[in-house]
């Protein structure tokens, strides 16, 4: 928790929510006291945890947190921005602490890497550099299968990079997580991509009938 509020104070009220959901115990601040004593002898150099008026505070250069790189990530940028702010992730927010998986901070922080990915997907196709592209798009529709921008901008890359078939397997799937976890059909957003894959491929031809038939 003090690592998603880094450089920012965080009550010892809210510590202590996170350290015991359902109600902390008597005497719970000497206990966080406790907790945080142990915490600073395992930390680097480069952090420290300072504490003030019932508050603690994890301080550490902004370069040392992960987050940082997406959250000053410029919009609109190139394709190298987006690409380096991009590199700091690594699967899903604190994937390894199920009890913050909900908190504000790290939701917000999975939607700004959504955006991050989208845009990126965008200044690949603007660049001609789609296949390098469609690895991270893959990364991303891993975690969040229903995410309908990240499939139009997966179909998207996919047909621009020549691969049809894969393009459609993408729209297929899509549609039937949709229909069967939601109970909707895609939107326009995966619509239009989908037509762009039909609008790509060669007319059918009709071979001439033989004569005599």
């Amino acid at each position: 928790l003090l690592a998603l509020h880094a450089n920012e104070y965080v009550s010892r009220d809210e510590l202590a929510e996170y350290v015991w959901p359902d109600r902390p115990p008597a005497g719970y601040a000497a206990l966080l006291y406790s907790y945080v004593a142990r915490l600073r002898k395992r930390l680097t150099a480069e952090a420290t945890i300072v504490s003030s008026r019932q508050r603690y505070r994890l301080s550490v250069p902004p370069e040392c947190v992960d987050a940082t790189a997406v959250l000053a990530a410029p919009g609109p940028a190139t394709f190298e921005q987006y690409d380096a702010a991009l590199r700091s992730w690594r699967g899903r927010v604190l994937d390894d602490v199920p009890e913050v998986q909900h908190h504000p901070r790290v939701v917000a922080l999975e939607q700004r890497r959504a955006q991050l990915v989208i845009a990126f997907a965008d200044a690949a196709l603007a660049s001609a550099r789609t296949e390098q592209a469609v690895p991270v798009l893959d990364g991303l529709a891993a975690l969040e299968p229903l995410h309908e921008g990240v499939a139009a901008r997966r179909i998207q890359l996919l047909a621009a990079a020549g691969q049809l078939s894969e393009a459609h397997a993408v729209f297929s799937t899509t549609r039937r997580l949709l229909v069967d976890e939601l109970g909707v059909e895609p939107g326009a957003q995966l619509i239009d991509a989908y037509r762009e894959v039909l609008d790509r491929e060669p007319p059918m031809t009709v071979a001439p009938p033989r004569r005599g038939q």
